[in-house]
Protein backbone atom coordinates (compact mmCIF):
# COMPACT_ATOMS: atom_id res chain seq x y z
CA UNK A 1 0.00 0.00 0.00
CA UNK A 2 2.80 2.44 0.85
CA UNK A 3 4.49 1.68 -2.47
CA UNK A 4 1.27 2.23 -4.43
CA UNK A 5 0.13 5.41 -2.72
CA UNK A 6 3.41 7.12 -1.85
CA UNK A 7 6.72 5.57 -2.82
CA UNK A 8 5.91 4.96 -6.49
CA UNK A 9 5.29 8.69 -6.90
CA UNK A 10 8.66 9.96 -5.72
CA UNK A 11 12.24 9.21 -6.82
CA UNK A 12 13.39 7.18 -3.81
CA UNK A 13 16.21 4.71 -4.46
CA UNK A 14 15.06 1.14 -3.68
CA UNK A 15 17.90 0.73 -1.16
CA UNK A 16 16.30 3.53 0.89
CA UNK A 17 13.05 1.60 1.33
CA UNK A 18 13.05 -0.72 4.34
CA UNK A 19 9.93 -2.82 4.53
CA UNK A 20 8.70 -5.16 7.21
CA UNK A 21 9.06 -8.81 6.15
CA UNK A 22 5.44 -9.50 7.05
CA UNK A 23 5.49 -12.85 5.27
CA UNK A 24 7.72 -14.23 8.07
CA UNK A 25 6.55 -15.29 11.54
CA UNK A 26 5.72 -12.08 13.47
CA UNK A 27 8.47 -12.27 16.11
CA UNK A 28 11.09 -13.04 13.48
CA UNK A 29 9.92 -10.18 11.26
CA UNK A 30 10.02 -7.74 14.20
CA UNK A 31 13.55 -8.87 15.12
CA UNK A 32 14.81 -8.50 11.56
CA UNK A 33 13.31 -5.05 11.23
CA UNK A 34 14.83 -4.02 14.55
CA UNK A 35 18.27 -5.09 13.26
CA UNK A 36 17.79 -3.28 9.97
CA UNK A 37 16.54 -0.17 11.74
CA UNK A 38 19.58 -0.22 14.03
CA UNK A 39 21.92 -0.42 11.01
CA UNK A 40 20.44 2.71 9.44
CA UNK A 41 19.16 4.76 12.38
CA UNK A 42 21.15 3.60 15.41
CA UNK A 43 20.14 1.77 18.54
CA UNK A 44 17.90 3.17 19.84
CA UNK A 45 16.83 4.54 16.47
CA UNK A 46 17.06 8.27 15.82
CA UNK A 47 14.17 8.82 13.42
CA UNK A 48 13.79 12.20 11.74
CA UNK A 49 10.18 11.95 10.61
CA UNK A 50 7.29 9.57 11.24
CA UNK A 51 3.98 9.80 9.37
CA UNK A 52 1.00 8.24 11.18
CA UNK A 53 -2.72 7.79 10.82
CA UNK A 54 -5.45 7.35 13.42
CA UNK A 55 -7.92 4.51 13.75
CA UNK A 56 -11.47 4.96 14.99
CA UNK A 57 -10.48 3.09 18.16
CA UNK A 58 -7.55 5.44 18.85
CA UNK A 59 -4.87 3.11 17.48
CA UNK A 60 -1.89 4.32 15.50
CA UNK A 61 0.82 2.38 13.72
CA UNK A 62 -0.28 -1.08 14.93
CA UNK A 63 -0.52 -0.01 18.55
CA UNK A 64 -4.10 -0.94 19.45
CA UNK A 65 -5.87 -0.25 22.76
CA UNK A 66 -5.23 -2.95 25.33
CA UNK A 67 -2.49 -4.75 23.42
CA UNK A 68 0.86 -5.86 24.78
CA UNK A 69 3.01 -3.74 22.47
CA UNK A 70 1.86 -0.64 24.37
CA UNK A 71 3.98 -1.72 27.32
CA UNK A 72 7.13 -2.56 25.35
CA UNK A 73 9.83 -0.23 26.64
CA UNK A 74 13.09 -1.92 25.72
CA UNK A 75 12.99 -2.29 21.93
CA UNK A 76 11.82 -0.22 18.96
CA UNK A 77 9.87 -2.95 17.15
CA UNK A 78 7.24 -5.43 18.25
CA UNK A 79 5.04 -8.22 17.00
CA UNK A 80 1.64 -7.31 18.42
CA UNK A 81 -1.35 -9.66 18.54
CA UNK A 82 -4.58 -7.69 18.15
CA UNK A 83 -7.48 -9.71 19.60
CA UNK A 84 -10.11 -7.41 18.04
CA UNK A 85 -8.74 -8.33 14.60
CA UNK A 86 -7.66 -11.86 15.44
CA UNK A 87 -4.29 -11.27 13.82
CA UNK A 88 -0.69 -10.28 14.39
CA UNK A 89 0.59 -6.84 13.44
CA UNK A 90 4.13 -5.46 13.27
CA UNK A 91 4.75 -2.06 14.74
CA UNK A 92 7.20 0.48 15.98
CA UNK A 93 6.84 0.87 19.73
CA UNK A 94 6.06 4.03 21.68
CA UNK A 95 9.72 4.57 22.66
CA UNK A 96 10.73 4.51 18.97
CA UNK A 97 7.90 6.84 17.94
CA UNK A 98 8.48 9.20 20.84
CA UNK A 99 12.19 9.48 20.10
CA UNK A 100 11.51 10.79 16.59
CA UNK A 101 12.29 14.43 15.93
CA UNK A 102 8.94 14.95 14.25
CA UNK A 103 5.70 12.97 14.06
CA UNK A 104 2.82 13.98 11.83
CA UNK A 105 -0.68 12.54 12.12
CA UNK A 106 -2.99 12.78 9.13
CA UNK A 107 -6.63 12.30 10.11
CA UNK A 108 -9.58 12.51 7.78
CA UNK A 109 -13.24 11.70 7.77
CA UNK A 110 -16.27 12.24 9.97
CA UNK A 111 -15.86 8.72 11.40
CA UNK A 112 -12.73 9.98 13.21
CA UNK A 113 -14.43 12.96 14.88
CA UNK A 114 -15.48 11.06 18.01
CA UNK A 115 -12.03 9.62 18.74
CA UNK A 116 -10.36 12.96 18.04
CA UNK A 117 -12.65 14.51 20.67
CA UNK A 118 -11.81 11.79 23.19
CA UNK A 119 -8.09 12.28 22.62
CA UNK A 120 -8.42 16.07 22.91
CA UNK A 121 -10.28 15.52 26.21
CA UNK A 122 -7.33 13.58 27.59
CA UNK A 123 -8.44 10.03 26.82
CA UNK A 124 -5.76 7.38 27.17
CA UNK A 125 -5.53 6.01 23.63
CA UNK A 126 -2.41 4.75 21.86
CA UNK A 127 -2.30 7.76 19.52
CA UNK A 128 -2.47 10.11 22.51
CA UNK A 129 0.68 8.46 23.91
CA UNK A 130 2.75 9.56 20.91
CA UNK A 131 4.66 12.60 22.11
CA UNK A 132 7.69 13.20 19.94
CA UNK A 133 9.77 16.40 20.15
CA UNK A 134 7.37 17.83 17.56
CA UNK A 135 3.99 16.17 17.11
CA UNK A 136 1.61 17.73 14.61
CA UNK A 137 -1.97 16.77 13.84
CA UNK A 138 -3.46 17.60 10.44
CA UNK A 139 -7.21 17.01 10.12
CA UNK A 140 -9.84 17.71 7.56
CA UNK A 141 -12.95 19.61 8.69
CA UNK A 142 -14.96 16.41 8.96
CA UNK A 143 -12.55 14.90 11.51
CA UNK A 144 -11.92 18.10 13.46
CA UNK A 145 -14.23 19.03 16.28
CA UNK A 146 -16.30 22.18 16.14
Amino acid sequence: MARETLLSRVPIPPENVHRWMAELPPSEAAGLYESELASIAGNPPALDFVFLGLGEDGHTASLFPGTEALSVADCPCAANFVPALGEWRLTLTLPALNSAREVVFLVEGEQKREIVGKIEAGGDYPAARVRAATTLWFMDRAAARG
